[in-house]
């Protein structure tokens, strides 16, 4: 997997373990929905939603993010369903793609109400973008090139408008979050915020920062921690400036967990390095014999990361016929 790869997934990862509760989401929908709006959102309705849809065609896609939350008035409650995608770079087709997402959600609730003839349910797309993603599309009619002269007599057909959370600013003053959650949720989007944003976090910002690591560990939230402690390591450089501020500027026991996962991701990607090197030597071998490798199996072997099953392989390659013989019935 390319380093950029790898970078994005860091980010989803991340994204994923933070936004992905009740509570932080309802934070980011009270900076991001019009504030006439939010007397009507029941924010105790708000349910996680499944993120992969199964089209018509058979075809799978997942959205990084979806939720549920009711809405009402005076007389009517609707659920309002929350696409979320995360862009740690420039999508430049990125509304058509939401666009899909809209229809296959119209698409499952077809399928799951075959009563209800006449409506679908509203779709609030919501686009988190990071800073490398910052000059993002965000409404359909940006990738329709229609001469000036012409949109004001055709109009737009199908228009479709993503609310967008850029990471700036604080959310430190919503009250209604719990204080380990608007700890969480602030450190994550300052991060977020400065994944290639030069400048993004200075010394004082990180110095309000740092407390809000023992907010977490005080209250009992080690894995958010580590968790953040991942995804510095895995965002910025070992030699980045800003990640060694941060790291001198929390307490000493937030700083003796983030030392302690360094050290064990760095054990990690050492192994993981050595098994690469045996699984791409095992691939050589069979390529050398002539041996046909589906892309199954090379996937296989190139995801393996027990270094002993690797050896019995790479053993076994020197004279199997066929690369599936590669594996015995007991390792299926």
């Amino acid at each position: 997997m390319s380093g950029s790869a790898r970078a994005h997934r860091c980010h989803d990862a991340f994204v994923r373990h933070v936004f992905g509760r009740r509570d932080a989401i309802a934070t980011v929908l009270r900076r991001l929905l019009p504030p006439e709006l939010l007397p009507h959102v029941d924010f105790r309705s708000l349910e996680r939603a499944p993120t992969t849809h199964t089209t018509n065609e058979l075809m799978r896609r997942e959205s990084d993010l979806h939720f549920i939350v009711d809405m009402f008035d005076d007389e009517t409650r609707v659920q309002v369903h929350l696409p979320i995608e995360h862009q740690s770079t420039r999508d430049a087709r990125l509304p058509k793609r939401a666009h899909a997402y809209i229809g296959e959600i119209w698409d499952e609730y077809i399928r799951e109400h075959p009563e209800d003839q006449s409506s679908l349910p509203f779709v609030l797309p919501i686009l988190f973008a990071q800073h490398p993603a910052r000059n993002t599309p965000t409404r359909l009619s940006q990738l329709l090139p229609v001469p000036s002269s012409l949109r004001g007599l055709l109009g737009t057909p199908v228009e479709l408008a993503m609310l967008v959370d850029d990471f700036s600013g604080s959310v430190m003053d919503d009250l209604e979050t719990p204080l380990p959650t608007r700890a969480l949720v602030e450190i994550a989007r300052a991060l977020l915020y400065a994944y290639e944003n030069s400048g993004a976090l200075t010394e004082q910002r990180i110095a309000e920062l740092a407390p809000l690591f023992d907010i977490l560990l005080e209250h009992n939230r080690p894995e958010d921690v580590k968790a953040i402690w991942v995804y510095v390591i895995s965002a910025f450089e070992a030699d980045s400036p800003l990640r060694a501020l941060i790291v001198q500027s929390v307490s000493k026991e937030a700083r003796e967990m983030y030392i302690t996962i360094e050290d064990e991701l760095l054990a990690r990607g050492e192994a993981k390095g050595r098994a690469e090197g045996r699984a791409e030597s095992l691939l050589d071998v069979l390529e050398h014999r002539s041996v046909a490798i589906s892309s199954s199996v090379r996937e296989r072997v190139l995801s393996t990361r027990d270094d002993s099953l690797l050896r019995r392989w790479f053993h076994r390659a020197f004279q199997v016929t066929a690369a599936e013989e590669l594996f015995e019935p007991a390792e299926a």
